[in-house]
């Protein structure tokens, strides 16, 4: 919740959107990051279920968050407290 606020994505229907602004398409991929990482959730399941989007998206917000959780500390530290937040 945390995150999904400093991100100021609002709500579900923000994250499910066709909305390309950066905050929303950030806090979609990191969801994605998430779901694919942590749970191991197919990668159609999670577009179908993310404003039905294509399994290439879906690898695409991965890898892309893969690769900056490894450049960019401040997206790590997100993703950190997004996990941190999640477990409490």
């Amino acid at each position: 919740i945390t995150f999904i606020e400093s991100s100021k994505v609002s709500c579900y229907e923000d994250l499910n959107s066709s909305s390309r602004k950066q905050q929303v398409a950030y806090a979609r991929q990191m969801l994605m990051y998430l779901l694919r990482t942590e749970y191991n959730i197919p990668l159609q399941i999670i577009g179908d279920n993310i404003g039905s989007r294509d399994h290439a998206t879906v690898v695409h917000a991965v890898d892309k968050i893969a690769k900056s959780i490894k450049s960019d500390e401040l997206i790590k530290k997100d993703y950190e407290n997004l996990l941190k937040n999640l477990n409490n």
